[in-house]
């Protein structure tokens, strides 16, 4: 069980760093909304203002986002004629549909409107005779740096967000958590400066860290000479996939001892395991050298089951939820463990409990596992639980986070030297990493951020968050050292 992480330190007590972490946000956050013209009445005597708005409510229900009144001016109606609510449109023969915006049909006029709300029943003796033109927002605002902007327009009904507002004040993170991002970005730094071979659009280092524990599972270095798809985060994923029994690519030595550091091979040597492969290939420290590797984002992938028979094809969608191929296997033999009774009466969330709980203790004999296998004797910090409480409040009964299912990195968390191209960024989204931490902005390439803000396009089934500026000037420093390290 993750230790409890300690009271969050106020923001007055933080201590301060040479870099800081800034959240990368969609505009409909860091823009305010648009202003549109509306028709403002003016009341002639302050005591009718409650009976005004009950009387206008009820005829021209708009403007849930703002303050009906302000003093003696009363929000009437959008000029836009679009907007007009279908209750009014139907009461009054209004030709319902949309006209092409800026045409004088699509145009509310004052003695239009003064028709329309005589006809709802609104006294218009209680206002001035003359209408106001004003603008005001057209929509809700989503942070308090936008509604005490836009108040100043006009009064806003707004509930902040608490969550959101911890993204934007810099206090969502605990300063534990923040040591512990330094220190993976640190690991990233190094890993870059040894071996990364890319190109300007795309460079660096990545690594995949299991907040939970705090455990880095994999880390890797872009490597374009020797593959045109070997940015560092494609491989960092592969490889994550790898601890799941999968993998995308063929990946060897490369003119190396082995793919993986001999730490790892080791470690799989003693206790006679290791992703799928048998003693034969772990002693002459060969992993997956037969063919390739097929897995790609599943993590349950079909395999081949050895029986003392014969061999067996596990059809995949033939097994139960709860039970898949696991990265096990004793002498020549491929396991098939089965976790479907962890007790009598178990429900599926305590079975996916059971097998995460057995996935993670595999995964720390194992991991990290590095690419290539020089980094394996990079010194690595001791893991610290990041978020564990905070991020299971959130959704404690998803059962997509088990480790057993379609998607490698759900509720992962990446740390980048530099911001992802659009290659490297898809990949983590098809991965479900879910939350993106890089060290300095790719301005030309870039799509978390520079040329584009891409986890807030409409459409997309996966949305991670996204922050930049940790250790921003040593990932500028070391991006433009290796950066002269082109594929030949």
């Amino acid at each position: 069980m993750a230790a409890a992480l300690p009271k969050k330190s106020r923001a007055s007590e933080r201590r301060k760093r040479s870099w800081t972490l800034k959240p990368v946000l969609s505009p409909e956050l860091t823009e305010d909304p648009p202003l549109r013209e509306v028709y403002v009445g003016i009341l002639k005597e302050k005591k009718d203002i409650s009976k005004a708005i009950r009387s206008i409510s009820a005829i021209w229900p708009e403007f849930g986002h703002l303050k009906r009144c302000s003093s003696t001016r009363m929000l009437l109606a959008w000029v836009d004629a679009s907007r007009i609510p279908d209750k009014v449109k139907g009461s009054s023969g209004t030709p319902g549909g949309r006209t092409s915006p800026g045409s004088l049909s699509n145009v509310l006029t004052e003695e239009k409107l003064k028709k329309l709300l005589t006809k709802g029943g609104f006294d218009l003796s209680l206002m001035e005779d003359e209408f106001q033109v004003l603008q005001v927002p057209a929509s809700v605002p989503r942070t308090r740096d936008q509604a005490r902007r836009l108040s100043k327009i006009w009064p806003i009904n707004f509930h902040p967000d608490l969550a959101l507002e911890s993204v934007l004040s810099g206090t969502l993170f605990l300063e534990e958590e923040l040591d512990a991002f330094e220190g993976f970005m640190k690991i990233v730094i190094e890993a870059t400066k040894r071996e990364a071979v890319g190109n300007e659009d795309c460079n660096g280092g990545t690594a995949i860290v299991d907040p939970v524990d705090g455990r880095i599972l994999a880390v890797a270095a872009c490597k374009i000479d020797q593959h045109p798809m070997w940015h560092a985060a494609m491989l960092a994923v592969d490889l994550v996939a790898r601890l799941q029994g999968g993998g995308a690519w063929n990946l060897k030595s490369c003119g190396k001892r082995d793919l993986i550091g001999s730490r790892t091979v080791e470690t799989a040597q003693s206790n006679g395991s290791f992703l799928n492969n048998g003693p034969k290939e772990v002693e002459e420290k060969k992993i997956h050298e037969e063919g390739e590797i097929n897995g790609g984002l599943s993590s349950c992938s079909p395999k081949k089951a050895e029986e003392p028979g014969g061999t067996e094809e596990v059809d995949e969608e033939a097994l139960p939820s709860s039970q898949c191929l696991k990265p096990e296997t004793l002498g020549s033999k491929t396991e098939l463990v089965d976790h479907s009774d962890p007790g009598e009466g178990s429900s599926d969330l305590e079975i996916s409990k059971v097998e995460d709980r057995e996935t993670k203790r595999r995964f720390r004999e194992v991991t990290p596992l590095c690419f290539p296998e020089s980094l394996s004797d990079l010194s690595f910090p001791e893991p610290v639980p990041l978020g564990s409480r905070r991020d299971s409040e959130e959704d404690p009964e998803d059962s997509s986070k088990t480790r057993c299912g379609p998607y490698l990195c759900t509720g992962y968390w990446a740390f980048l030297t530099r911001e992802p191209c659009a290659l490297c960024a898809m990949a983590l989204l098809h991965s479900r990493v879910a939350k993106i931490f890089y060290g300095v902005a790719a301005e030309k390439s870039g799509v978390l951020g520079s040329k584009a803000v891409l986890h807030s396009v409409p459409g997309l089934n996966h949305r991670y968050q996204v922050w930049r500026g940790i250790l921003e000037e040593e990932c500028r420093r070391v991006c433009q050292e290796v950066g002269s390290r082109g594929p030949s």
